[in-house]
């Protein structure tokens, strides 16, 4: 597993831009095997990082061609990725998650990806009706790599949650707190502020494929101890595929003095520890 390179504080950006893929991703397990979505909405996630946005995030269940992928197939999946993020080193690429088996298993999993290699990898870690139906379906058991779900990229403290995650205080749970970003990518999950674990100033990012239900992207920021306030797109473009990417510039720069005295790495050592 590749690892991020060693961040200061004095790397971390003023500014980033966030780009959320807004568009409608289905989840049906009746039909037959079916790979055109996939290959479509991986060719909207190479339309999207023509933007060049410094993180891009795509929704849960984006590689589920009806059937859970084989390990195999999911790592052909991987690797294709890999070589789109290569094109494209100055993003922090999240894509959506992958269903896929492996020895009876079932799991659910969001890769990062950074300059072409895979760094940082996310099991959903509870399972929700779209697991345990497909498990059932094909004689499967819904298993999760255990996952902080915590990670640093460019001085910047990140969390991830997968849906039903949210809902189950997956972060909050584990006494994280203070995180500068906190990705939540659905299929169907609602914002709860409750279970937001950003810092005062930090945001809680949601990319969510369900257009039935709460589909759709959200950023909303910490502005108090109980209060947040969504945040404007700055720019929405159309994507292939009837999607669009609505684009976030995002102000990460800490409230106060408190800067000069914060450290990632001090960040990330106290809440694994």
């Amino acid at each position: 597993m590749y690892s991020l390179e060693d961040t200061t504080s004095n790397d971390r950006p003023d500014h980033i831009t966030v780009g959320l893929i807004q568009g409608d991703v289905p989840f049906d397990r009746y039909s037959p095997r079916d790979e055109s979505f996939m290959d479509a909405y991986q060719d909207t996630i190479s339309t999207a990082l023509e933007a060049n946005p410094d993180v891009l995030v795509g929704s849960e269940y984006s590689f589920f061609p009806h059937v859970p992928l084989t390990r195999e197939e999911k790592d052909e999946r991987l690797e294709q990725m890999r070589e789109i993020s290569e094109e494209h080193p100055d993003t922090l690429l999240l894509p959506g998650t992958y269903l896929w088996q492996e020895g009876g298993k079932l799991h659910n999993t969001l890769p990062v990806f950074h300059k072409g290699e895979i760094v940082y990898s996310y099991d959903k870690q509870n399972s929700a009706n779209g697991e345990n139906w497909v498990a059932e379906q094909h004689g499967l058991e819904y298993e999760a790599e255990k996952s902080r779900g915590v990670f640093e990229h460019r001085g910047l403290s990140m969390g991830l949650e997968i849906c039903y995650d949210h809902s189950c205080y997956e972060l909050s749970g584990k006494d994280v707190e203070d995180l500068d970003l906190q990705f939540l990518v659905a299929n169907g999950k609602n914002f709860i502020e409750s279970a937001a674990v950003v810092r005062s100033g930090g945001y809680h990012v949601r990319c969510d494929g369900d257009e039935d239900g709460y589909g759709g992207v959200e950023v909303n920021r910490r502005v108090g101890s109980d209060e947040f306030d969504e945040v404007s797109t700055g720019q929405e473009r159309d994507l292939p595929n009837d999607m669009k990417l609505d684009l976030y510039d995002l102000d990460m720069r800490r409230p106060g003095s408190g800067e000069d005295g914060f450290s990632v790495a001090g960040f990330i050592s106290r809440i694994l520890h």
